[in-house]
């Protein structure tokens, strides 16, 4: 029967909803005025004599494809459509050398896959159409060896030629040769894919490929609409490609693809629940290469072990951004249990290791619950985790499933946070991260943890900038980054370490590192180099929880150190910096190391123990500010005793009763150190006072039992710093040349102190010292004469002296008015130029 292009459109969207007539018309309409289904598939000429030939129905809905171009191992076909419906299986016969099957489609229309597509046989089957390949819901691969689609515009063969869909060449120009990469012209179509295929167990699988084989999909844009592929212990390939470029192709020992020269990518999208799989008892790999590359809807790639054979890896490949989002329910507008993302597993009971996940991008975003995650359940160990994206990393909020919540965030584990008995299990992976910027809101984790006998990883992160801010709206989590021992874990909790020149924890984020209770192992350190600045601000909207830094034990394993160092710390607005051990493990040992050190309304330095000892602080810093009730404080709880405080700053201040204290309840009051050159606004005290500044070191078994307070301030000398001036005096009088130097434009410069002399031709000025030098410049050849005039009879008051005279005995006399001097000698300049 005969079916028009429109009345084909209309019925697949009835029957199979993913399948939208937008994506339909986008690829192209294909004219299908053939008489039966197979007329779908139509050979071309360029083939000449051994052009392809379709045999129909040699089995209830099965057409076979004969024929074809032999070339050694090559099997080459031809075709100007190449379409396969509903219901229906195509397979290409497999002559016995042949090990690749190449197909090309010369004509102007995509592809549609809505039935099988096989091979009889173990050969690879590579199928190419410049115009774009669609496979619908109940599209499925049935071949043993590998399968690439592809909309290149040609494959390049070994000796330099081209098996070309938009040039044909004819069969004699091919040659005993084997394909070696694709070639794409300056706009490449698209592939999209919406399998839903099932297998005999009734398991989602897609397009599938078996064990050791790999399945690609190579086009201008790539996109899985609620589409599966499956290659169990295989290899999964995307490749999504913008503009003339060449990718190669690699068949021995599995085929693979190279990007090396390719210099603009396309888009990469999975949606409505896709997903891409290749775990299995043998070693799956993944590789997907973008320019955005975008998961949403809950939307999954995998690559777990589930034998003893170690995983491959997963590795994104993002030129613009990788985009990772959680899925909403669209009936309640809650989060679905499929967080989707990025995801990495060694199972239960497996021996194999995990595979590591890699991600290099300019952006990488993670919303509503949308993970990357390694993790090992089994005995092997889980894969490592590294983020390089060159501009930010953005993590915000999270999931939730009934009354469970998952944050959106990236993440390598020992152990599953839902089991619930501790199970012996390899060590986690480690995680790094590189970046400009990292930035955590509303409740996003980023985190390295065990919570069985297995040790957490260890967890890097560099960037410029690093920001956690904010809360979950119920309070219940806040933004962070965490390096943990979980609670009931037997393995020892990771170290994590920071570089940055600005780290800003804001609004109830944390970062803390640790063991949790029921543990035995101790925690990990936390160690931040900040060239910049370290800012610790405020409290979680919805808990009041404060923003901190954070390094505990809750069991018997000791909790780790907290290093820093920066230019300025500031801990404000009742944020603060914690080491404790609360449990029977050991507290940490908090060091700082700043030129500023700024604790403003509530800012907390504490160290608190339990038991144990250490729980000391260490600060080295220009200057210590204390302000509006901050505190420093080592206190110990129970019968621990307090810890110590070692304080080296050139200057002090603790003000607005801001206290610095080392007490006990049942045991010894620690010791207090402070080396400072002044003290601001504090002082030693037997006990706090609520209205002063303190510094104490008591107990609360009494003044026997109080530790020691030692404040040492360094003495100033006040020569120091002063320069020690010379005996000789010079006479300035000797600066000054006797006679002029020739010329109209003559200058001199007197040096010493008192800055610039006035000119000669000034007159006195009252602020300036006179040094009369008038016998420097006497000439004997000039004369002065000097006419008083002076008042007849004394005045009634006194009055200002005007001016003075020497009178012919040497003495100077003041007189009440201007003196008239006739040709004075020191008012007349030199006349340089007559001499």
């Amino acid at each position: 029967m005969k079916h028009s292009t429109l009345r084909l459109i209309s019925k697949r969207s009835q029957k199979f909803p993913l399948v939208k007539i937008s994506y339909l018309v986008f690829l192209g309409a294909i004219a299908m005025p053939a008489e039966n289904a197979t007329a779908q598939i139509i050979p071309d000429a360029t083939l000449g004599n051994e052009s392809s030939i379709i045999t129909p129905n040699v089995d209830n809905n099965i057409d076979q494809i004969e024929g074809g171009a032999i070339r050694g191992t090559t099997l080459f076909h031809s075709f100007q459509q190449f379409n396969i419906e509903p219901g229906r299986s195509v397979y290409f016969t497999n002559p016995t050398q042949i090990q690749n099957i190449l197909s090309r489609v010369t004509g102007n229309n995509p592809s549609h896959v809505f039935g099988t597509l096989g091979v009889l046989g173990n050969a690879n089957l590579i199928l190419i159409n410049p115009n774009g390949i669609l496979f619908g819901p109940n599209a499925r691969l049935n071949l043993r060896g590998s399968f690439v689609a592809s909309t290149a515009s040609s494959i390049q063969l070994s000796d330099g030629s081209f098996f070309s869909a938009t040039n044909p060449q004819t069969a004699p120009l091919l040659s005993i040769n084997v394909p070696i990469g694709l070639q794409f012209n300056q706009t490449p179509r698209s592939i999209i894919n919406q399998s839903i295929a099932t297998d005999s167990s009734g398991k989602i699988v897609g397009l599938e490929v078996p064990a050791n084989q790999t399945l690609a999909l190579v086009a201008g844009n790539i996109e899985l609409e609620g589409g599966r592929i499956t290659a169990a212990g295989g290899r999964v390939e995307l490749g999504s490609i913008q503009r003339e470029s060449f990718v190669s192709l690699k068949l021995l020992p599995n085929l693979a693809l190279g990007y090396e020269s390719v210099e603009h990518f396309g888009n990469i999208q999975l949606s409505q629940e896709a997903k891409i799989d290749t775990s299995g008892t043998a070693s799956g790999e993944i590789q997907i290469w973008g320019g955005r590359v975008t998961l949403r809807d809950g939307a999954q790639i995998e690559n777990s072990t589930l034998g003893e054979q170690n995983a491959g890896n997963l590795s994104v490949n993002a030129s613009e951004s990788l985009e990772l989002v959680g899925m909403r329910s669209p009936i309640n507008n809650n989060f679905s249990q499929n967080s989707g993302g990025l995801i990495a597993e060694a199972q239960q009971e497996t021996t194999g290791n995990g595979g590591n996940i890699t991600v290099n991008t300019r952006k990488l975003t993670l919303l509503d619950g949308a993970q990357i995650s390694a993790t090992t359940l089994g005995f092997g160990k889980a894969g490592n985790v590294s983020i390089n994206a060159s501009e930010s990393v953005t993590a915000i909020g999270g999931g939730y499933e009934q009354e469970n919540f998952f944050p959106s965030g990236i993440f390598a584990r020992a152990g599953d946070t839902n089991q619930t008995e501790i199970k012996e299990t390899g060590a986690g992976g480690s995680l790094t991260i590189q970046t400009q910027k990292l930035s955590l809101q509303q409740g996003a984790q980023i985190s390295v943890s065990t919570i069985t006998k297995g040790q957490a990883g260890d967890f890097t992160v560099i960037a410029n900038t690093v920001e956690l801010v904010g809360e979950t709206f119920d309070g219940n989590n806040g933004s962070g980054l965490f390096a943990q021992a979980l609670t009931g874990a037997q393995g020892k909790g990771g170290n994590l370490n920071i570089q940055t020149s600005q780290l800003l924890v804001k609004d109830g984020g944390e970062i803390a590192v640790g063991a949790r209770t029921n543990t035995t192992q101790p925690g990990g350190s936390l160690t931040i180099k900040a060239t910049e600045s370290v800012q610790i601000i405020g409290i979680g909207a919805n808990s009041s929880v404060p923003s901190r830094l954070l390094g505990r034990s809750q069991g018997a394993g000791g909790a780790g150190d907290l290093r820093i160092e920066t230019p300025k710390l500031v801990v404000r607005d009742r944020a603060e910096i914690t080491v404790s051990g609360t449990g029977t493990g050991a507290a940490g040992n908090l060091s700082i190391s700043a030129n500023l050190i700024q604790l403003n309304n509530q800012g907390k330095l504490t160290a608190t123990s339990a038991a144990g000892d250490r729980g000391n602080i260490t600060l080295n810093t220009s200057s210590l500010q204390l302000r509006h009730q901050s505190l420093i404080s080592t206190n110990a709880k129970g019968t621990a005793s307090g810890g110590n405080i070692a304080i080296n700053s050139q200057t002090l201040a603790a003000l607005e009763n801001s206290d610095i204290t080392a007490d006990a309840e049942q045991s010894f009051g620690g010791r207090i150190q402070i080396q400072t050159q002044a003290i601001f606004g504090t002082a030693f005290r037997q006990q706090e006072s609520p209205k002063t500044s303190d510094i104490t070191a008591s107990s609360e078994l009494g003044a026997e039992f109080s530790g020691t307070v030692d404040i040492q301030i360094a003495e100033i000398n006040p020569s120091q710093g002063l320069i020690q001036l010379s005996d000789n005096f010079i006479n300035n009088t000797e600066l000054i040349t006797k006679r002029c130097s020739p010329g109209a434009n003559n200058t001199f410069t007197i040096t010493g102190r008192g800055g610039l002399p006035p000119s000669p031709s000034d007159p006195f000025s009252g602020d300036n010292v006179w040094l009369d030098l008038r016998d420097t410049y006497t000439n004997p050849n000039q004369s002065v004469e000097v006419t008083p005039h002076v008042s007849a009879s004394a005045p009634d008051s006194l009055i200002e002296a005007q001016g003075w005279f020497k009178s012919a005995n040497g003495d100077i006399i003041l007189t009440a008015r201007q003196v008239n001097l006739t040709n004075s000698h020191w008012w007349t300049l030199p006349d340089c130029q007559a001499q």
